[in-house]
């Protein structure tokens, strides 16, 4: 049958095919649309939504699209980059007044179709630079924004603190409810303007940001007005904030208001089927050919596996699992075991190529080298395997997912995040050749694990952390050492930090060493702070979330769980087996604390990353444990760990050899990704 349709044009924003997603969620169908698709191809939709981007609609980029979209007889609704296009077209005034960046609340003013069936206030959350400053003609400003008290997310946790032993209980639902785990909440991320008028990175000043603290409802101090605006008679719709991730309290139901009642759009496109589909999809590309799956063990890889056994038989499909020297502890081992226990053996491979993986990142510091040469290595080792083997001809299948995509820059208009080791330069080569089967490159991690359960994969296993390709290789920093030419911005953003953190009777300290961040779509690579000294959750959390949002050149804040007494110095370090074992421990203990006490289901992942930095001129090594709560990985919060936790873990980390303290993450994303680098 015929199906109604949304399309979803896409800028390069994060979170493009997630839109699509939660409206394929609605059982409506959802296409991915450039927008320079000509304009008779989108009259054929219900509607149009358009994603966010990476440009600043302030200063006109990305705007080479034909405005005639605006012309289209359909409902139009714009997120972020998308809301400010639609108010700039009319003949509204788009400046880069102030930064925001995690949740806030959001005040619904005006009644409409869009926000039917909602309460007047709800949870939003926000990643963007650019705000609409003057409605056009024929708008109405629908809802405004303001920043969070600490104690406000989530209102059903009273006073904003929750029993750790509720937590280890599993009594609480923890991601659904956006809390932390422990005690505490999730504090307000979003602050005073930034300088306005000026591009980022550069001097000046002008916009008119007093705009955004006029009278009324909105007009106390710190709100942000124009958060959602729309034109009833024309059709068309404008969120600053991102309704599609599921930070936003009421997201979905904001898009299946437009979706089905605006755009009156038919629920009959169903994805019960969505295996079956696959399956044809995949023999119809395959043909009589095989194929050859890099089989890392992780979720992703393994649901493809599956997959394709389902789809061509075992006798077609070849896996191959590549020791990288960068695994978990016995890690390797236990994926040999696991392929074993499900009886996907007839044509498992298995390659220790350690010491080749630790050759190519020799001398390697910066974090997309690390990626690239991993990457590279892998895709080298498979080849050489498949020579081997006398299956050259295969196509090379792998396990990627749509956030390696976006991160990698995979649309035309996406900033490159991180290169993910199945996106580098070679494999997209072999992707133009139409050699590479991905089968899972239109889904994020929550899709691929309803996927493997209808696959009939045990949910321990389905459920289990997300582990990076490149594993522990971009967990473990690189440093070339002191940088003298950085001493004077690591100074000032000391001081800035400081001036923040001591409101809260807390010290900051500039840790040496750049973490990759995303800020409003672009990737940030800045530096992380340190916050030291007693606060409630509450406070340190509400102070990071100021320092990466105030404090030039910061995109992430830890907080001591060790003695710090103020000097942190950068140490040169590269890639090392030492360093590699050394981090395999740390990580082990985390991971162990975390199933012992219960937590592995409720936290979404946790990394432990290694930075080469002494404190106080002792050890090599400071450990960050990163344990956050999200569903799909293009936002995340940080999840606070309880106490008997954490003291097991310095009791454990600190003992390590060479250890000179260790942190926890308390960022956001945005602007700080999970992973480090």
């Amino acid at each position: 049958m015929e199906h109604d349709r949304i399309a979803v044009l896409d800028f390069g924003g994060q979170y493009a095919h997630l839109i699509a997603t939660k409206v394929r969620r609605l059982r409506v169908r959802a296409d991915i649309v450039d927008p320079l698709a000509p304009l008779e191809e989108l009259r054929a939709y219900r509607g149009l939504i358009l994603s966010g981007s990476p440009a600043l609609s302030a200063y006109g980029e990305g705007a080479d699209y034909d405005q005639g979209i605006f012309d289209l007889p359909v409902p139009i609704l714009g997120f972020c980059y998308g809301h400010q296009e639609i108010a700039k077209h009319y003949g509204g005034r788009i400046e880069h007044t102030r930064r925001e960046y995690g949740p806030a609340r959001l005040r619904i003013l005006v009644e409409s179709p869009i926000f039917a069936g909602l309460a007047r206030e709800q949870i939003v959350w926000m990643s963007h630079g650019d705000s609409v400053t003057e409605l056009p003609a024929g708008f109405v400003e629908l809802a405004c924004s303001d920043y969070l008290p600490a104690k406000t997310i989530p209102e059903a946790v009273e006073e904003g603190v929750l029993a750790a032993a509720e937590i280890e209980a599993g009594e609480t639902d923890l991601e659904a409810a956006g809390t932390v785990v422990g005690q505490g909440a999730i504090a307000a991320q979003t602050g005073p303007p930034a300088p306005a008028g000026a591009r980022p990175g550069q001097p000046g000043a002008g916009g008119n940001a007093a705009r955004a603290e006029a009278s009324g409802p909105c007009g106390e101090a710190h709100h942000h007005r124009n958060a959602a605006i729309a034109s009833e008679a024309r059709g068309r719709y404008g969120f600053q904030f991102h309704p599609e991730v599921d930070d936003t309290e009421h997201g979905d139901e904001m898009l299946e208001n437009f979706v089905v009642h605006v755009c009156g759009c038919r629920r009959t496109w169903t994805i019960p089927n969505y295996v079956d589909e696959q399956i044809a999809a995949i023999r119809a590309r395959v043909g009589d050919r095989r194929v050859f799956l890099l089989a890392s063990g992780g979720v992703d890889s393994t649901v493809c596996a599956r997959l394709l056994v389902s789809a061509l038989g075992a006798e077609r499909v070849h896996l191959l699992h590549i020791d990288n020297g960068l695994m978990r502890k016995d890690e390797s081992r236990a994926i040999v075991a696991r392929f074993h226990g499900w009886g996907i053996t007839r044509n498992l491979h298995f390659v220790d190529a350690a010491e080749r993986f630790l050759a190519a990142l020799e001398e390697l510091i910066e974090p997309e080298a690390k990626r690239v040469a991993i990457g590279n290595t892998f895709i080298e080792v498979c080849q050489e395997e498949m020579a081997r083997l006398g299956v050259s001809e295969a196509l090379l299948a792998q396990g990627t997912i749509y956030p390696d995509t976006i991160e990698t820059g995979g649309t035309r208009r996406a900033d490159v995040i991180k290169t993910h080791h199945n996106r580098v330069p070679l494999v997209q080569e072999m992707v133009r050749q139409g050699r590479v089967l991905e089968p899972l490159h239109e889904l994020y991690k929550t899709e691929v694990r309803e996927l493997g359960t209808m696959l009939g994969l045990d949910e321990e296993f389905v459920q289990r952390h997300p582990f990076p390709g490149p594993g522990l290789g971009v967990r473990l920093l690189c440093s070339r050492g002191r940088d003298v030419s950085a001493a004077g911005a690591l100074a000032g953003i000391e001081r800035d930090a400081e001036r923040l953190a001591g409101t809260a009777g807390l010290n900051a300290f500039a840790i040496p060493v750049c973490s990759v961040g995303v800020k409003a779509d672009l990737r940030a690579y800045e530096w992380p702070v340190l916050l030291a000294g007693e606060a409630p959750w509450e406070q340190v959390l509400a102070i990071a979330g100021r320092i990466y949002r105030e404090v030039e050149g910061v995109n992430r804040c830890c907080y001591a769980l060790s003695p710090i007494g103020g000097k942190l110095g950068a140490l040169p370090a590269t890639v090392t087996r030492p360093r590699l074992d050394l981090l395999r421990e740390a990580d082990h203990a985390v991971m162990d604390g975390l199933t012992r006490h219960g937590l592995m289901r409720i936290v979404w992942q946790c990394p432990t990353v290694a930075l080469p930095v002494e404190v106080d001129g002792r050890g090599r090594e400071l450990i960050v444990v990163r344990p956050v709560l999200s569903a799909r990985a293009m936002t995340a919060r940080p999840a606070l760990l309880p106490e008997a936790l954490l003291e097991e873990l310095r009791e454990r980390i600190l003992a390590l050899p060479g250890v000179s303290g260790l942190c926890i993450d308390v960022t956001t994303k945005p602007p700080g990704t999970i992973e480090w680098e």
